[in-house]
């Protein structure tokens, strides 16, 4: 389990104690949008294909989710000793307020599969990707409120990541 605890004013508002993170992140997935195009073959079949993928994705998050408050519930007994620990009645890591973040990959790659354009060339390629990552937004908001989780949609930056992802899709694509 990495945990990302940030102490940043450009992540939200200080609100609450100084003692307790502004911001806690407690697992990322990444979502491989070239592979999600290789699936559906078609703008008109994309956000399907990408409905599919979130599913799974939060599933993933969901699960971590219920092992992470079990994991808490033991308190300092615990492997997460340090982030169950009170003070003035109040736990220092709040599993309301924790992040699961949405990493996506690949978005000029999955519309140049979808278009034969890149985003930066046509206004065809630029709305789709805007479409998609609109869709991703609105819908990881929409699973979010049925589960009670705080989805967070990011771009993944990790060179390393995209050319793994790119490996195994051309293993399989």
């Amino acid at each position: 389990i990495e945990f990302l605890l940030l102490r940043s004013e450009h992540i939200e508002p200080r609100t609450g104690p100084l003692w307790r993170p502004s911001y806690t992140s407690a697992h990322e997935v990444t979502l491989n949008l070239p592979r999600t195009a290789y699936r559906a073959h078609t703008p008109a079949l994309i956000l399907a294909e990408i409905d599919q993928a979130l599913e799974t994705i939060v599933r993933a998050h969901t699960q971590k989710a219920a092992f992470i408050e079990r994991l808490l519930t033991w308190k300092d007994l615990g492997p997460l000793g340090a982030l169950a620990a009170e003070y003035e009645g109040q736990s220092y890591v709040e599993l309301r307020r924790v992040r699961y973040r949405i990493g996506l990959v690949g978005l000029n790659e999955c519309v140049q599969f979808l278009t034969g354009q890149q985003l930066h060339e046509t206004d065809e390629a630029l709305a789709l990707g805007l479409r998609i990552t609109d869709h991703i937004q609105q819908r990881c908001t929409q699973l979010g409120e049925e589960r009670g989780l705080h989805f967070e949609v990011t771009q993944r930056d990790d060179p390393a990541m995209g050319r793994r992802m790119a490996m195994l899709d051309l293993q399989q694509h």
